[in-house]
């Protein structure tokens, strides 16, 4: 009965760290940061919605497909609504609380699982970040550590099946990025190095395990195991801008990402102030030392990752982006928890030494709990005065997507909602008059479009005449429809500028025409 209440009592902790972890991801959840090409991926899980493509790879031939059907699944049950694609990431980056306490339990204490997944409930980057644009790789980090946690407990559980689960479960985590394959690669070598690994029935359910990765991935492999290979095309046009990098790029490579992950755990933000370059510097001497304690008592699943992305990943990008590693943060939570606690075990033991006994036992062992206890709670007051301060930066700063609802307010107001509604897209020209980044503009305003069923249709000026029949009427949204460009093959028979409010007009380099439109 004490061992029942002692896992429903942890199951309710667990299940209140996960609501507060939702909770703080829902703060300006659709309004910032603002949309880019995370809706080329939304729009993706809009065709499969609506019927017009059923694909094998997500909107990038690397990615899966795992991220749009979930996101077309839940418009089936729920509707197309702004709020469901950044929500899904939310929850998943919520629930990724709870397996990161159930990873940590494999190597350590209690206390050291709950300070993991009380560090990560209140990540800063994780928070305000990777939980707060609908990108594939935002399923990364739970997807790592649930796969983490599944082959660590299959080892100390042989005959469970959780070995074919991890399988599956690998499979799926290289769906959300490519850039999982450094954490498989180090879970891999870990594996293979058991004791156990050689047996005679390890062996057979690890050719189950394998069986079951490979269907998990099978949607890429049919997609990309072809001459005409998608991937293979954008691999060869990236590897003649991008050759690998020389031994000295490399090592700066390497180099560059392991400050970025001392950043990724200490905040995610760079070094401005004092306060935050002393919580980067103690969150990185508590990493070294966590992973180093972790390796010399044989845990040694956590160090494999984190030494087999720092080699693999600068081979596989040449760009660094949190997104490219932030499942490392979980882990390294992990990590930071178990060096504090074991930090704060010697110190108990340097004390009862130089006291020659004079402190008492227990009192000493509750003082150095209660330390515990209040460096972990530091560390989570910080990360919440750094997410509060995030929010308020994004508040302040970032007015794309309050821009592209006041557009949609217009659109509807004017009536231009339905089937005559286009978005030209005029290519280069969109550029030439966009701010930083409005390249993903027009993806981002159709995104908005659909989703709140307002009804639009992305189109070129060369394809607009070839729909459009004589002399009929259409709302368009084009920076300029006197633009030579795009009345090449259109004459304007009448042409009227709907007034935007200073938000979109100031924010978005678009206008909101209604014309009459015929072929020249």
């Amino acid at each position: 009965m004490r061992l029942r209440a002692g896992y429903a009592g942890e199951a309710l902790l667990l299940l209140g760290f996960s609501l507060a972890a939702l909770a703080l991801r829902q703060v300006n959840l659709v309004w910032a940061p603002s949309y880019t090409d995370e809706s080329r991926e939304v729009l993706w899980a809009i065709q499969i919605y609506q019927g017009s493509h059923y694909p094998l790879t997500g909107c990038d031939p690397y990615l899966g497909p795992i991220f749009p059907y979930l996101l077309a699944l839940l418009f089936h049950v729920f509707g197309l609504n702004l709020v469901i694609p950044r929500l899904t990431i939310a929850v998943f980056g919520a629930l990724t609380v709870p397996v990161v306490y159930l990873l940590a339990r494999q190597t350590g204490s209690r206390r050291v699982a709950l300070a993991a997944a009380g560090l990560t409930l209140v990540s800063p980057m994780l928070t305000t970040w990777i939980s707060h644009k609908a990108f594939s790789a935002g399923l990364t980090p739970f997807f790592v550590a649930l796969t983490l946690a599944s082959l660590s407990a299959a080892v100390a559980r042989p005959r469970s099946g959780l070995l074919e689960c991890s399988g599956v479960l690998a499979g799926l985590t290289l769906q959300t990025h490519p850039t999982s394959a450094a954490v498989l690669l180090g879970a891999v070598v870990w594996f293979l190095r058991q004791p156990s690994v050689g047996s005679r029935w390890r062996q057979a359910a690890l050719w189950r395990a394998i069986t079951l990765f490979g269907l998990a991935y099978s949607p890429l492999l049919v997609a990309n195991l072809r001459p005409d290979s998608p991937l293979l095309a954008v691999y060869r046009v990236r590897e003649s801008h991008n050759q690998l990098p020389n031994l000295a790029e490399y090592t700066q490579s390497v180099l560059l990402l392991l400050k970025d992950t001392l950043y990724l755990v200490g905040g995610g933000l760079p070094p401005t102030t004092p306060l935050v370059r002393l919580m980067i510097g103690l969150s990185g001497v508590a990493l070294m030392v966590g992973l180093g304690l972790l390796w010399r008592r044989g845990h040694l699943l956590i160090p494999y990752v984190f030494i087999a992305t720092l080699l693999t990943l600068p081979l596989l990008v040449r760009q660094s982006s949190y997104y490219y590693f932030a499942f490392l943060a979980p882990l390294g939570y992990i990590a930071i928890a178990y060096g504090v606690k074991q930090g704060l075990e010697w110190l108990r033991m340097w004390l009862a030494v130089v006291s020659s006994g004079r402190l008492k036992r227990l009192p000493l062992r509750l003082a150095l709990n209660g330390a515990f206890a209040v460096l972990v709670g530091g560390v989570g007051v910080y990360s919440v005065g750094t997410i509060v301060r995030h929010y308020q930066y994004l508040a302040q700063q970032d007015l794309t997507n309050a821009a592209y609802f006041e557009l949609l307010a217009v659109l509807r107001q004017n009536g231009a909602c339905g089937d005559r509604l286009f978005l030209a897209d005029l290519g280069e020209d969109w550029a030439t008059v966009a701010e930083a980044e409005a390249h993903y503009g027009l993806w981002a305003i159709e995104h908005a479009l659909i989703l709140d069923q307002c009804g639009a249709t992305s189109t070129t000026a060369a394809a607009l005449e070839q729909r459009l029949a004589a002399q009929q009427d259409a709302w368009l949204i084009v920076p300029d429809p006197h633009s030579d460009r795009f009345s090449a093959g259109l004459r304007l028979e009448s042409v009227a500028r709907v007034t935007l409010p200073p938000i979109v007009a100031q924010r978005l380099p678009v206008g909101v025409y209604r014309v009459t439109l015929r072929p020249r």
